[in-house]
Parts: C-alpha cells; sequence; structure tokens
C-alpha cells in the first residue's frame, strides 16, 4: 500500500508502472494495526486511493482488506472485476443490516466472483444466538451465493456471537461449493449440525466449541463424513464426555489427512496415553500425515492440582483462533500467488494480527514452500535435468520483461537470467563481482552463479543469476559469453576493465577470453581465508605469531613491486620466533608469491585501495540473503522465483537512483571513514612520507590488529 500510494502520481512513468503492477496490486489493505488494535487508514489516504488510485487497477485486486466504517467507500469507488477474497475487520451485526440486504454494495457479478470471505467480528456474545445466526450469518452466506471459504474470526482471545444452527431448518447454512469453513460453535452438537451433510464439499473444517454439550439437543446424524480431509477443534472449556462424543465423531471421519485437537479431559479414572489413542482413533483414519495432539496430563483432586504427567508440548492455553487464521491464509496464499516471495506473503498476512503473537517466519517457511510445491510444475529429476522445459511464466521477471537468456543442455546444462534494465546497468560499470555457491543452487545443479556490477556512484547491485551442472572453463566461457551476446542484442558493449572473483581459475580464464583487455582480481577476503585454513593445525594461536599473519593478510594491499620483499622480511622474522612455520612459509611462496596460477598483481589492491570493494562479500551476502528467503538446493521453481524478486529489486533500486540522484542503500559512514584513512596512507607512501614499514604497520593496526 506505502509502495502504490508513494509511487503513483510523482510523474515517473517507469515506477508507476511498478507499483502497478499485480504483484504490489492483488492484495490491498486498507487498515492498520496500531498497538494491537484494528483501525482504517487516515481518511486523506483513502480519498486519495478511491479517488485516483483504484480506477487505474481496479482489473488487478482480487483481494480487498477494510475496515467497517471505511467499507463502502471503497467498494463503491470501483467495479473490481475479478475481486474474489474479502475481509472485513470490525464487523457487527449493524454493518448487515445497512450493507447486506441488498445489491447497494455488492454488484451481481461481484457478489458471484468472491468466494474468499474472512469476518473479524466485533460484536460480543448474543444471548439470542439462533436469532443472529438467522439474521446475521446466514444472510451472508446466501448473499455470496459461490462462497468456497468463509472464516468467522473472533478477535485475539475476546468472544463473539457464535454460529448455532439449533432448532433452525437443515436446509439453513447449506452450500454445494463451500470447501473450507472457520467458526465458533457454543454447544458440541452445533459441530455436528455442520457435520450432518448440508456441506457437502467441506474438505477443511476448523472449529472452536465453547461449552462441549447440551444433553437437551439430540443430533441424529451418524453417518460417515468421507468428504472432510482436515479437521482442527478447540475446546474452551473442559469436557467429560471423551468416548460418547469426541471418539465416535472421530471415527466417522476416516479420510482425514490432517487432525489437530486441544482439549483438557476430566473426571477420568485412568490416564489416556499413546496406544489408546491410537486404538480409539487414529487406527481409524488410514490416510492420515499430520497429527498434533499434547501427551501431557493432570491429575486434580478437590479442584486442585495433585500432580502433573509428562511435558507439555504449548503453553498455558491455545493460540487464539485469529493466529491459527493467520497461520492458513499464510498457506493458503503460498499456493494461490505463487509469484509473490514467501517473506512479503508472511510480512502481508502478519499485520493483520497481534504481531507478538504471529510464529515466526522460520517456523513457517517449509509449511509454505511444501505447499507450493505441490501446484508447481514437476520437479525436473537428475535423469532429466538436461531436458527439462522451463514455462513460459519463468522466463519474465515480475515486469513481464524477457529475463531468460540462455539455456544450454549439451554437454551440460547451463541456465542464464538477466533483464534488460539490469544489462543496461551493466554496461554503465566498469567493474563486475562474482561468485558461486552451492548451497542456493537448484537440486541436481553444482552451483548458482552471481554477476554483480559496481559504480562508484551507485553501489552495487546484483545482475545476472545462473544455475550451472559444473564448474569448468567451457561452463563460465558458455556463461559469459552468453550475458555478452544478450547485451549486444540490446545494442549493449560489454567491456569490464576489471572482474573480481575468489581464486577460481576456471572463471578467470573464461573471463579473460570473452571479455577482451579484463584485468582479473581475485577477491582479499579468500586469500585470508586461504591463510587461515593452511594455519588451522599450525598451532598460530599467541598474539605475536597473529601479528605476522596479519602482516601477510595485509600484503594485497602493499604495492605491487615491493610484495616479494615485503614478505621476505616477514619470513625471516617469522622462522626466528619458531621454525615450526617453515612448512606455512612455504605455502605462501608456492601458492601465491611465486605462482604463475595466481600471479602477485592478480590478487593485489594497492592501485584502488580505499576507492572500490576488495572483496567479493557482498556477492556472498546475496547468497545468504536468498538462503534465508528460501531452503538449501530449492526446487528450480523456488529459484527461479527468488531471483525474479531479486531482480525487481535491483531494477527498482536503479529507477530509484536515477530519479532521485541517490543511492538507495548509501554506505554506512564507519566504512567510508575506513577508506579515506587507506587513500590517506596511500599518498603519505607515494609521497615519500610514510616509507613500506610504516605503510604495512599502519595497515595492520587499522585492519587486522591483535593487542
Amino acid at each position: 500500500m506505502n509502495i502504490l500510494y508513494s509511487l503513483i502520481g510523482i510523474g515517473n512513468k517507469r515506477l508507476e508502472n511498478v507499483a502497478q503492477n499485480k504483484i504490489f496490486t492483488n492484495t490491498l489493505s486498507f487498515v492498520s494495526d496500531d498497538f494491537d488494535n484494528i483501525c482504517s487508514l487516515n481518511d486523506s489516504m483513502v480519498d486519495r486511493f478511491c479517488i485516483e488510485i483504484l480506477p487505474k487497477i481496479q482489473d488487478n485486486v482480487r483481494c480487498l482488506i477494510i475496515e467497517s466504517m471505511n467499507m463502502e467507500r471503497i467498494l463503491v469507488a470501483s467495479n473490481y472485476p475479478n475481486l474474489t477474497e474479502l475481509k472485513i475487520f470490525n464487523f457487527n451485526k449493524e454493518i448487515v443490516s445497512r450493507y447486506f440486504t441488498d445489491d447497494l454494495l455488492f454488484q451481481g457479478t461481484s457478489k458471484q466472483h468472491i468466494t474468499y470471505l474472512t469476518l473479524i467480528n466485533n460484536d460480543k456474545q448474543d444471548k439470542t444466538q439462533n436469532s443472529y445466526t438467522e439474521n446475521v450469518y446466514v444472510r451472508i452466506f446466501n448473499l455470496f451465493e459461490n462462497l468456497e471459504n468463509l472464516s468467522i474470526v473472533r478477535p485475539s482471545i475476546s468472544e463473539c456471537p457464535p454460529l448455532s444452527l439449533r432448532g433452525l431448518p437443515s436446509t439453513t447454512f447449506c452450500s454445494s461449493t463451500l470447501t473450507k469453513l472457520y467458526a465458533n460453535v457454543h454447544y458440541f452438537q452445533d459441530c455436528l449440525f455442520l457435520l450432518d451433510g448440508r456441506l457437502k464439499q467441506l474438505t477443511t473444517f476448523i472449529v472452536y466449541i465453547d461449552c462441549v454439550n447440551n444433553n437437551s439437543l439430540t443430533v441424529s446424524n451418524s453417518g460417515d463424513i468421507p468428504y472432510l480431509k482436515c479437521f482442527s477443534v478447540t475446546y474452551d472449556y473442559t469436557t467429560y464426555q471423551y468416548e460418547t462424543e469426541i471418539v465416535p465423531l472421530l471415527r466417522r471421519m476416516y479420510n482425514l489427512k490432517e487432525l489437530r485437537f486441544y482439549i483438557s479431559i476430566d473426571d477420568r479414572p485412568k490416564y489416556i496415553d499413546g496406544t489408546q489413542l491410537y486404538n480409539d482413533i487414529l487406527i481409524h483414519m488410514p490416510r492420515l500425515h499430520t497429527y498434533e495432539r499434547c501427551n501431557a496430563s493432570v491429575t486434580l483432586l478437590n479442584d486442585k492440582i495433585k500432580f502433573i504427567r509428562g511435558t507439555h508440548r504449548h503453553g498455558e492455553r491455545v493460540p487464539p483462533f485469529h493466529i491459527l487464521q493467520v497461520v492458513h491464509e499464510f498457506r493458503q496464499k503460498a499456493v494461490s500467488d505463487i509469484r509473490t516471495p514467501l517473506p512479503r506473503i508472511y510480512d502481508q498476512r502478519r499485520q493483520y494480527g497481534t504481531a507478538a503473537e504471529i510464529p515466526m517466519f522460520q517456523q513457517l517457511r517449509s509449511t509454505g514452500y511444501r505447499k507450493r510445491l505441490e501446484i508447481l510444475p514437476p520437479s525436473p529429476k537428475k535423469t532429466n535435468i538436461r531436458t527439462f522445459i522451463i514455462p513460459e511464466v519463468f522466463r519474465l521477471n515480475l515486469s513481464n520483461e524477457p529475463f531468460f537468456i540462455h539455456d544450454s543442455a549439451n554437454p551440460d546444462r547451463i541456465i542464464v537470467f538477466a533483464s534488460k534494465k539490469s544489462l543496461n546497468y551493466l554496461g554503465t560499470c566498469s567493474v563486475i563481482y562474482s561468485d558461486g555457491t552451492f548451497k542456493t543452487a537448484p537440486r541436481y545443479f553444482k552451483q548458482a552463479y552471481t554477476i554483480h556490477a559496481w559504480s562508484a556512484d551507485t553501489g552495487m547491485k546484483s545482475i545476472c543469476y545462473s544455475a550451472t551442472t559444473k564448474k569448468d572453463v567451457r561452463t563460465y566461457l558458455t556463461l559469459f559469453q552468453s550475458l555478452k551476446d544478450a547485451a549486444a542484442v540490446l545494442g549493449i558493449n560489454l567491456a569490464p576493465s576489471s572482474h573480481m572473483i575468489d581464486f577460481e581459475s576456471a572463471a578467470a580464464i573464461a573471463s579473460k577470453k570473452v571479455f577482451n583487455n579484463v584485468n582479473i582480481s581475485f577477491c582479499h577476503f579468500h586469500f585470508a581465508k586461504s591463510i587461515w585454513r593452511n594455519l588451522k593445525n599450525k598451532k598460530a594461536c599467541k598474539t605475536d605469531m597473529k601479528n605476522y599473519i596479519a602482516d601477510i593478510i595485509a600484503l594485497p594491499m602493499v604495492p605491487v613491486h615491493l610484495v616479494r620483499q615485503r614478505f621476505d622480511s616477514i619470513s625471516r622474522e617469522l622462522r626466528m620466533k619458531n621454525l615450526f612455520f617453515n612448512s606455512f612459509i612455504s605455502y605462501v611462496r608456492r601458492t601465491y608469491i611465486n605462482s604463475k596460477k595466481f600471479p602477485i598483481h592478480s590478487w593485489n589492491h594497492f592501485n584502488f585501495l580505499g576507492t572500490r570493494p576488495r572483496t567479493n562479500n557482498h556477492v556472498e551476502g546475496s547468497h545468504r540473503q536468498l538462503k534465508n528467503r528460501i531452503l538449501s538446493k530449492p526446487n528450480i521453481w523456488l529459484w527461479i522465483m527468488s531471483i525474479q524478486d531479486l531482480d525487481e529489486s535491483t531494477i527498482i533500486a536503479i529507477e530509484q537512483e536515477e530519479h532521485q540522484n541517490r543511492q538507495t542503500r548509501p554506505r554506512q559512514r564507519q566504512n567510508i571513514e575506513r577508506d579515506e584513512d587507506l587513500l590517506d596512507l596511500k599518498r603519505k607512501f607515494q609521497t615519500h612520507i610514510i616509507d613500506i614499514e610504516e605503510l604495512a604497520k599502519e595497515i595492520v593496526n587499522r585492519l587486522y590488529a591483535y593487542s
């Protein structure tokens, strides 16, 4: 909502097009969570949306989240031909009598299209429960004839009038389309009424029961309930009717795949253990794969706790209904909107409840991705990794522009993605950085390889994303050439002057062949990492030894022609301290000082000291960011959706920087001051104010000091 409000009408057509993209306009929330109180957006903001913004995006809107006070203004502002989901906060009986009696707000087509309805009921308990059900719930149910998902939610832990069908005709609250129902009822018998066959397509039923039973009510239905696949029941009070009510009901649900029940059972001479639960209930559910319960028990004597057996798997109370609702909505949205990254869906859902109680994203991530995988194209297998086809939806970025630039299967699979806007930015940069990772590579691919471009004015941007099944010279030649060719088609000449990589000789060889006159620069961080890795078993733990090691790690920051001299000096002093380091000194001399594979000038950074990044850490940082969004070794489709989101972030950042003439992610002041300090040291050395020993000492003191 903030993106829409900020970017539409500012005079930038590109940003306005981005803001109107379906990813931002599918779901619109006109409510805010202010200290756990749900309230509408301010009037001026709602007015601008109704007058200026909603008419432009009405075709994209599929879900509206509104507060009852502003419901009329928002619903009459546009036609919303594709609106399928409606969520109303602070809903009450008065709203129904005012707006749900005719077609004042809901046109005929609109009513027919709405399949997902959520009502956060703000009314208090009503003693005339049947009357409330008939005048409120049934009226709404009849208004929206094609409902598939109905949620009647009580806000936080407060109560709202329950759904009560006792005494009403069996034709009341009937539906041939409803598949999911979330509601609270007063008596256990109300739950039985809802399962008497009037909801023939119901597959998911989540219910809160205020009281266990009413002995004056008789429900005759006892037949099987084969259509139900998911059942969750929570009792707010203690029940005494385990054998007579609970067990018979659950046995009727023999096709259940998911079962969750939170029940406090009292007045029993014997503890109900896992064996009894299995024999009573679970053995009758052969398709069950998700089952949640608490194994602990409490023994009471005269209404006081005598002792507790086992460990409880939950807090003192069951999570409020609205929390379960948010979790379910997250899972549903993960399936219905596969183009939106799960972290963004989580953020959208989280703001609709009490944030402190909502499970962390890490707790929901696996379930969300598992649900999403169920509706995505079949995941490629190891046997068809060279031949699987990438569908059209994954060949475009989130702006529906070409994104998939290369695919080669012989002899090995290489897929490459980059958008036009990113390639344009790459063409303006003379310095590129690249790095590969195994952890977030799609399943059965060897690595995910990312290319970033750096500019002194706008910083670092991720440009190109690829997945490869090998890491040899042929692979990198294909990758870099495909990037160069895609840019050439757009009239962009890719001619970077410097390419930083992480001591991977295959990538270095390929880069020099594809990009004429490019200088290869190896990452300083990986240089330091290899030094410490070789020292792992050398017992270099004393402070004086670490200072010498720091001198070696700082070698890439002294002038090229003095590196060998500086290394010889450090080596002599290190040998004098400890002959045990002879093999380590030989390793550094062989691998870096006298190496033809990694000559000194390729890992030396003195010439651009303090002017640009000396490491690939930011590229690895983007890999870590991606890993936080998706699981390790993700499904190929999840990986593509994640890089689509990263590409969109890059495009938006470029557009903002061009329009506002400033960086979207300015550097931290401490890093700027550090580079200014290094530049000052460099100038002092070049003007002979300090010598090589003083330069090296000052660099170590600033960056690698051990004291």
